[in-house]
């Protein structure tokens, strides 16, 4: 197909993609009540990518069903395209008013909507100059191909130069990212923002990757993790299960479906739900080592960062209000002077036994239990742990009024309103630290 033609096909790609947005733009506002002002700008900045994204994509899925290594590489070209997307996507729509909520919107509106557009579509038709443009857009699709050339032509050898510099631009980028991808040297400790539930993404200095729970919902985590880990690495070394509430396991289920993983540590609490049931099934179906989760048990890392196990003891509570939260696995990650305390959701019965038992509880940064719960964060334990910042992974608006008032309370008592983060306030929250200092990243 000759330049000429080409540009007309993206032309009228163009004009079909706002054909698209004005005839839905009724029903989207009618539904979610609110009108994007920057839909236009959005559209113009990634429509360009499109073709891209589906002409790899497409060859990428094909070379996969032959050789699934070959798919994949190809794939890495294809996630440029949609990487570019995404961040088109999310950069317009941070605007500052870039949405109007409008509220509720009259049925009839959407009416007399459609009814003026189907006037003005009318009018349009009837127009000459609209009917010698859809003529020349129809017999630029009916075009039979290329003009023909002879092989060695000026034009082809234009055309094989920017095909190489073209490939060799994307191979830069692929090694550009990938390189920027690398370790830093420093411990990342990321509380995933995936809603009411937690999930942890920690990545050690020399690049080993330790995920503790998954959230609620597996969509969230997935394309969350594909944001965070380099494009080409699907394999986490250690999952980590606290307890099988769904809040935290149904995250973790396509991970295990679609990862590598290394292996996995729970508590050995047996819970009667479909999910838990699955989570076993796929660690024996994929033969992933399984190891109980027992006070006591100490992983190092090789790159100066130790995780410690507190609690659960070699016996499991029981006959506690909420033994399910009680026996959640509860970890200290430590590098140099700075640690971070991770206690899954136990209420104040194993808070009350791990301030009992000893163990070295303080920490820079302490992941409140349980949302911040009511039941949770007793004055002893939070005394023991004695945090300088604390993070609650929590969701907007739910229906366990998570935060409690009174945890929000102690807490400020303890470490000053500005020393405490949210996940349905802060989004996700990224603590770097190189064992001395910290950073503080959020969304």
């Amino acid at each position: 197909m000759s330049q000429q033609a080409v540009g007309r096909e993206l032309n009228a790609h163009r004009h079909n993609r706002m054909a698209i947005q004005i005839t839905i733009l009724p029903i989207i506002v009618y539904n979610f009540r609110q009108l994007s002002l920057v839909t236009l700008l959005s559209n113009f900045l990634i429509l360009p990518a499109q073709p891209w994204v589906m002409l790899w994509g497409g060859v990428a899925t094909i070379a996969g069903l032959i050789w699934l290594p070959l798919g994949q590489v190809l794939g890495w070209v294809a996630w440029l395209f949609l990487t570019y997307t995404i961040r088109a996507v999310e950069i317009t729509a941070s605007f500052p008013y870039a949405s109007l909520n409008l509220g509720h919107v009259s049925p009839s509106l959407v009416c007399l909507y459609y009814g003026l557009l189907a006037g003005a579509t009318l009018v349009a038709r009837q127009e000459p100059s609209r009917l010698k443009s859809l003529w020349r857009r129809l017999t630029a699709r009916l075009s039979l191909g290329p003009e023909l050339r002879p092989r060695g032509s000026p034009k082809s050898d234009r055309l094989s130069t920017k095909v190489l510099i073209a490939g060799l631009a994307i191979a830069a980028i692929l090694v550009w990212v990938a390189a920027a991808s690398l370790p830093d040297g420093k411990l990342h400790v990321v509380f995933l923002d995936v809603g009411e539930g937690d999930a942890i993404f920690i990545e050690t200095p020399r690049g080993q990757q330790i995920l503790i729970d998954g959230g609620p919902s597996p969509t969230t985590l997935i394309s969350v993790l594909g944001r965070r880990m380099p494009f080409w690495d699907r394999s986490i070394d250690l999952v980590i299960l606290t307890h099988a509430d769904e809040d935290h396991i149904a995250g973790l289920i396509p991970v295990l479906e679609r990862y590598r993983v290394g292996q996995v540590l729970d508590s050995g609490y047996e819970h009667n739900n479909p999910m838990y049931e699955r989570w076993l099934d796929l660690i024996g179906e994929k033969e992933i080592p399984n190891h109980p989760a027992c006070a006591g048990m100490r992983i190092a890392t090789g790159d100066g960062v130790e995780l410690a196990v507190l609690h659960p003891g070699p016996e499991l509570m029981k006959y506690t209000d909420a033994d399910a939260n009680n026996n959640s696995v509860v970890t200290r990650l430590a590098v140099g002077q700075v640690s971070f305390l991770l206690p899954g959701d136990i209420e104040e019965a194993a808070e009350g036994m791990l301030v009992a038992s000893g163990q070295e509880l303080t920490s820079t940064v302490l992941k409140a239990p349980h949302h911040g719960g009511g039941t949770s964060s007793g004055e002893a334990f939070l005394n023991a742990v004695s945090p300088e910042l604390v993070v609650i992974s929590v969701g907007a608006d739910n229906r366990f009024g998570h935060p409690s008032p009174q945890v929000l309370e102690r807490l400020d008592e303890l470490v000053g309103k500005e020393h405490i983060l949210r996940t349905d306030e802060n989004g996700t929250i990224e603590v770097v630290t190189d064992g001395e200092r910290i950073w503080i990243k959020t969304d």
